[in-house]
C-alpha cells in the first residue's frame, strides 16, 4: 500500500486558500469614505486671508491670525484632499495628521517621514471651505502655505 503525502490533504489546500485570502483582505489599503468627496469647484472664492498652513512631514498646522472666527469647516489641500474640522477661532491653532486627509475615492495623501516608501505629495494650496457670513451657502478661503518638510518632495 502506497502512502501519499498528499492523501487527505484537502484541508491543507483549504488552509492555504484561507491564508491567501486573509492576506489579500487584511493587507490591502484602508479607505475611509466618511468624508470622501470631490472638490467643490462651484464654491465662491473670496481670496486669501492672513492664516497660515504650515506643512510638516506628517502633519499640517493651521493658525488663524485673522479677526474672524471660522465655524465648522473643511480643510482642502491641493484642491483634492479634504478633512473636516469643528472650527477655528481667532488666534486658535489646529494640528491635523496628513494621513487623515482623503480624496473623493477615500485614498490618503502621500505623507513624508523616515519610513515613507514614496516621495510625499507636495502641498501647494490650502483652503478652508466655510459657511458664508450671510448664511447663504459656502465660500472658499485661501490660506498661506509654508512648507516645513524635511523629506524629499516630488
Amino acid at each position: 500500500m502506497k502512502h501519499s503525502v498528499f492523501r487527505n490533504s484537502g484541508w491543507l489546500g483549504s488552509a492555504w486558500l484561507g491564508f491567501g485570502l486573509s492576506c489579500l483582505v487584511g493587507c490591502g489599503p484602508s479607505r475611509d469614505m466618511t468624508h470622501a468627496r470631490a472638490f467643490p469647484q462651484a464654491t465662491a472664492r473670496v481670496g486669501s486671508v492672513d492664516a497660515q498652513a504650515l506643512i510638516y512631514d506628517r502633519t499640517v498646522e493651521i493658525t488663524n491670525t485673522t479677526t474672524r472666527d471660522f465655524g465648522p469647516a473643511t480643510v482642502w489641500l491641493n484642491r483634492w484632499y479634504s478633512q473636516p474640522i469643528e472650527g477655528l477661532g481667532v488666534g486658535e491653532r489646529v494640528r491635523l495628521p496628513l494621513r487623515d486627509f482623503r480624496d473623493r475615492y477615500g485614498e490618503r495623501i502621500r505623507e513624508g517621514g523616515f519610513f515613507a516608501t514614496e516621495a510625499p505629495e507636495r502641498v501647494v494650496v490650502a483652503e478652508l471651505e466655510v459657511a458664508r457670513a450671510d448664511g447663504r451657502g459656502e465660500e472658499m478661503v485661501g490660506l498661506v502655505v509654508v512648507s516645513r518638510r524635511t523629506s524629499r518632495e516630488r
